[in-house]
């Protein structure tokens, strides 16, 4: 029997949080639509390569990981509520917040990936709101 939408998003969140960004990226679809734009960029980035490149330079002048992440599933839709935690790798400045995640699935993979800082936004996009 297949792993349910919240049991894959979580197994991405641990290989994510533990460094292994291949392992992570392998939960995404080719074609997947990244938007993290609350706290970093302000744009979209589309597939899996782009996604893996982004993820490498973001932590590597922003390192962080999820604490106490939480996950509900709504159908194809899976709502992350986490702690992210992280210190600027020059500046020192460190991040310690509670956040949210709306995440899309197709197939067993992620195709779209929305970032909140206010975890009931995230609530709400994934349908549990």
């Amino acid at each position: 029997m297949p792993a349910g939408n919240a049991e894959i998003v979580r197994a991405y969140f641990k290989a994510f949080d533990s460094g292994e960004l291949d392992a992570a990226a392998a939960y995404l679809d080719p074609d997947v639509h990244w938007v993290n734009t609350t706290l970093i960029d302000d744009e979209t980035v589309v597939g899996r390569a782009a996604v893996r490149v982004y993820w490498e330079r973001i932590l590597s002048t922003f390192p962080f990981v999820h604490d106490g992440a939480t996950f509900e599933a709504a159908g194809d839709r899976v709502c992350v509520i986490a702690r992210v935690r992280a210190r600027g790798a020059a500046s020192g400045i460190e991040l310690d917040a509670e956040c949210g995640y709306a995440l899309t699935l197709r197939d067993g993979l992620i195709t779209r990936s929305l970032f909140f800082g206010d975890p009931q936004e995230a609530r709400e996009a994934a349908g549990l709101g």
